[in-house]
């Protein structure tokens, strides 16, 4: 449908104009058609009444009912749903004029599914995955799946039997005998031994499969009594490594973090000794000559450091600016900033001012330090940056009837024909009359309708400013403002 609009010299004129659109041009905007539903009735209506699943025929009238046939529309699974046959694509299938029941006509056969155990479900030939085997209508009450022989399985290393079928009796050094039941066991036992451990020189009565660590040894037919047979454990230096002090012991006695060595003995000492160094008491500036495990405290320690003289930091304190560019008054070794000097008061120094990123509420972004950002602006820690620019956009625009102003949030936008768009530092721009705010929607209801003329035009006659289109709402609408708002609104946009 193709609409002319000649303006209007006068005002008179352009009144008259937009009152005979608001009459005749409402239709315009809908196409109208035959609206088909899935059980085949038809309904004259526009595109946008015809809602999902209804198909919409554009131009079509429903006398005769131009509306196609339905049918059941199955999917691979069996789900069933009526539809149009356009809508119902490969691999679904479609058949017309059926419906989905019940019962369901899209469910695939059924038959009985048996296992190579014996197990028996009812299902799909689908889901019935091979080796099993589908038999098509039959049920499993009373179970028609044959049941493989059983018989025992026999591991060799343990002697241990499990009644089973000869395809569950699998792994190395199983033998699967037919027939035959577990108890009691006709499985050969393994040969019983001593297990020694060359740790401990422990003995344990066992077969080979449960002595398999590397630090044992197995001897078949042996015997732990009465006496044990199993070599007693050699014994070795266990050195500290703290103390340099040596143990001799079996390795089983040599705790970590010690160090044990096959055959060595005590005397002389083979244990490396520690070294000692200077353990200086950060608080009273104190130094001990001790062992770096026992330099504990508010300390440091310094490798093979005498204290005589003494290498500790001096106590005096001093002005200590930290890393946001406060001041605290600590001693030296203390100071996790800058120490100034001894004696130096923070008042008698000054501390460098970090800076960061500031946010304000419009998004832009500046760097300054954390004093000079002040609110409502935020201040996004030292040392970020503006590139890229992080600052979210705090304010939003205002669309009030033909108007749009920036403001704090959504509670400064309320009102008559109102509408408040998130995130916005900035109202339209030049001839723009689409975003942020849609101008030509006026009362900010459903879009934009013939109702947005009507409401325009009284609110242009009652001298209001939301009908100010050219001004912005900064002084009383005029005649360019009507012209301005009608050719916006043909041109729609939003």
């Amino acid at each position: 449908m193709t609409r002319t609009l000649c303006r209007p010299s006068t005002l008179l004129a352009a009144l008259v104009a937009m009152i005979a659109i608001a009459l005749c041009t409402g239709a315009a905007r809908a196409q109208n058609g035959a609206c088909c539903a899935t059980d085949g009735t038809c309904a004259a209506g526009t595109f946008g009444a015809c809602s999902f699943p209804s198909l919409f025929i554009s131009g079509a009238v429903c006398a005769p009912n131009p509306c196609p046939s339905t049918g059941t529309c199955c999917t691979a699974l069996g789900g069933c749903v009526v539809d149009f046959q356009t809508f119902c694509v490969a691999p679904n299938v479609w058949t017309a004029g059926r419906a989905c029941g019940p019962p369901n006509p899209c469910l695939p056969p059924q038959g009985s599914c048996c296992t190579n155990l014996g197990a028996c479900t009812v299902s799909s030939q689908a889901n019935c995955i091979a080796p099993s085997v589908w038999t098509l209508n039959n049920t499993c009450n009373p179970n028609i799946c044959p049941v493989p022989p059983q018989g025992s399985c026999c591991t060799t290393a343990t002697g241990g039997c499990v009644q089973n079928a000869q395809i569950q009796c699998i792994g190395a050094n199983t033998t699967w005998t037919l027939g035959q039941v577990c108890n009691p066991n006709p499985c050969p036992q393994p040969a019983s031994g001593t297990c020694c451990s060359l740790i401990t020189g422990n003995c344990v009565q066992s077969i080979l499969v449960n002595c398999t660590a590397a630090t044992n040894v197995w001897t078949s037919g042996a015997s732990c009594t009465p006496t044990n047979p199993c070599p007693a454990p050699p014994t070795g230096s266990c050195c500290s490594p703290t103390t340099g002090a040596c143990t001799a012991v079996t390795l089983a006695s040599c705790a970590s973090p010690n160090v044990w060595t096959n055959g060595a003995i005590c005397s002389p000492n083979p244990c490396p000794q520690p070294v000692l160094g200077a353990c200086c008491n950060l608080s009273t500036g104190a130094c001990t000559s001790v062992l770096y495990s026992l330099c504990s405290g508010i300390s440091s320690w310094a490798f093979a450091v005498p204290c005589t003289p003494t290498p500790c930091p001096s106590t005096a304190n001093g002005a200590c600016c930290l890393n946001d560019g406060s001041c605290i008054v600590s001693v030296a070794s203390l100071c996790p900033g800058t120490f100034n000097a001894a004696s130096t008061t923070c008042t008698g120094v000054t501390c460098t001012q970090p800076t960061g990123a500031c946010c304000n509420a419009a998004g832009a972004c500046t760097i300054i330090t954390r004093l000079a950002c002040v609110g409502p602006s935020t201040f996004r820690g030292l040392g970020t940056g503006c590139l890229p620019n992080l600052c979210p956009i705090t304010t939003g625009a205002c669309c009030r009837g033909a108007t749009c102003a920036i403001v704090a949030n959504a509670a400064a936008c309320t009102g008559t024909f109102t509408r408040f768009v998130t995130s916005q530092a900035q109202c339209n721009t030049g001839t723009v009359s689409t975003t942020p705010c849609c101008k030509v929607d006026f009362n900010k209801i459903g879009g934009i309708t013939v109702q947005d003329i009507y409401d325009f035009l009284t609110a242009w006659l009652a001298q209001s400013p939301t009908a100010d289109y050219l001004g912005n709402g900064a002084g009383a609408p005029n005649e360019a403002s009507i012209n301005a708002f009608i050719s916006a609104w043909f041109a729609g946009g939003c």
